[in-house]
């Protein structure tokens, strides 16, 4: 998912989302979400008024996650 020069990538384990300046390529934030194992589903993201939004299916989980706590300038 991508926001003007910042890219955000969730993994499938917890699930985690980086944000990432794509001009840099630097990480510039880590947050994992929660405790839940490797899904073997696709997770989803979508971004909405400064909030990524994700799914991880086989926890039936949504997590709304505030740009701000990625370390994102975005609003």
């Amino acid at each position: 998912m991508a926001d003007g020069d910042t890219v955000y990538v969730v993994g499938q384990l917890g699930p985690t989302v980086w944000s990432i300046d794509a001009r840099t390529r630097e990480v510039t934030g880590t947050l994992v979400l929660d405790g839940q194992p490797r899904t073997t589903e696709n997770v989803d993201a979508t971004l909405l008024d400064g909030h990524l939004w994700v799914s991880q299916p086989e926890g039936k989980r949504l997590y709304d996650v505030p740009l701000g706590l990625l370390g994102s300038s975005q609003p």
